[in-house]
């Protein structure tokens, strides 16, 4: 209070003004409340360090640490408003131009695949992972495109938006690209990977 008082001394009325207007409460000001800090707190222990969301309610881990105990269903809350308020700022970022990049990966008999808007910010350009989830069908061309068209309408935007496409230079990649009809940018990790298989082919028997 006492910084209040001599850095800004009207901020009394200067409050009574905001709330007269119904404008916010005192995040306009760029305060944090404790609630909101703990939370943060606990977001970051539990998504940096891959821990489950029960590590909140563990027993050992609320006996060690200093932020304010919480419950799995109030950290699933505050979850779903950072992801909520985090697509909404990748989803200013990506105005109407952009491309897309995506990979795949297979666990047993589950196909995985990940998708990354890229675009640039006024400052600086941007690689954003939007998109992460199985594969219900084949992998041909058109089962990419539906869950990619699913995962663009969570930020306002849509296939006729997307400027070129980046991925392994395959059949399936060049049908998704020339569905969409924008241009593939073939992923040089992919053509790496396939000069190192055959600059090692002659080594197949010691390898194996």
């Amino acid at each position: 209070m006492s910084h209040l008082q001599s850095v800004h001394p009207t901020h009394s009325e200067e409050y009574a003004e905001f709330q007269a207007r119904n404008i916010s409460t005192l995040e306009v000001f760029g305060f944090v409340d404790e609630v909101t800090s703990y939370m943060y707190d606990w977001l970051r222990w539990i998504v940096e360090r891959n821990l489950p969301l029960s590590e909140v309610e563990n027993p050992l881990t609320r006996q060690l640490d200093r932020m304010r105990p919480t419950s799995v269903k109030t950290f699933k809350i505050y979850m779903e408003r950072v992801a909520t308020r985090v697509d909404s700022v990748i989803a200013e970022d990506m105005v109407t131009r952009f491309g897309l990049m995506w990979d795949g990966w297979s666990c047993d008999t589950r196909h995985f695949v990940a998708v990354f808007a890229v675009y640039h910010c006024p400052d600086v350009p941007k690689e954003r992972l939007i998109g992460f989830s199985p594969t219900e069908d084949a992998q041909t061309a058109e089962a990419q495109i539906d869950p990619m068209q699913g995962v663009l309408a969570v930020y306002d935007t849509t296939t006729a938006m997307i400027k070129f496409v980046v991925g392994d230079n395959c059949a399936t990649s060049q049908s998704l690209a020339t569905k969409l009809g924008v241009p593939l940018v073939g992923c040089a990790s992919h053509r790496f990977n396939l000069a190192m298989l055959t600059f090692l082919s002659d080594s197949d028997d010691l390898i194996s």
